[in-house]
């Protein structure tokens, strides 16, 4: 996510994807969200890497969603 996102300015259908538990409950899905300044490694790409390997060594789906503003 951008480093200004707010929640609170999405719509309420869209909301309970940043509620982790909200999105296990609705969508039978792990959900999280990162923001660039808020990323553990280097840049936000080894992020999703080193998040995508599992304990088991075997690598879990993880989907990269970038949208582009309208011109």
């Amino acid at each position: 996510m951008r480093d200004d996102f707010e929640v609170a300015e999405c719509d309420e259908q869209t909301q309970p994807l940043f509620d982790h538990l909200h999105a296990q409950q609705l969508f039978s899905a792990s959900v999280f969200s990162v923001r660039p300044s808020t990323a553990l490694l280097a840049t936000v790409d080894e992020f999703i890497s080193y998040w995508q390997i599992k304990r088991d060594q075997s690598k879990r789906g993880i989907v990269d969603v970038r949208l582009e503003e309208a011109q």
